[in-house]
């Protein structure tokens, strides 16, 4: 587990996305576990595992590799319209 960090706003987890609603200091509380949202919260997880700090960029990078390549939800299917044209799902 790892503690929450509050975003600029000092509202938000930018970790799990917590809600903080008081307006009393940012508490010290672990996250819950969330999955990985795009490729930067997995090139986060692994430059954490092997020991590498993050510096004063990292979480914009984080921020915007997950805007460039966000993991699709795992309940989602693609709609009729995005698979009717792909020739490599169709069935043989």
């Amino acid at each position: 587990m790892t503690d929450c960090i509050a975003d600029e706003t000092g509202k938000h987890c930018i970790n799990c996305g917590w809600v903080w609603k008081l307006d009393k200091p940012w508490p010290r509380r672990n996250c819950a576990e969330v999955s990985s949202r795009g490729l930067g919260d997995t090139v986060a997880k692994i430059t954490k595992a092997i020991g590498i700090k993050p510096c004063g960029g990292c979480k914009e990078r984080q921020k915007k590799l997950n805007e460039m390549f966000p993991y699709a939800d795992s309940g989602s299917l693609p709609s009729e319209a995005e698979t009717s044209d792909d020739t490599r799902l169709a069935s043989h």
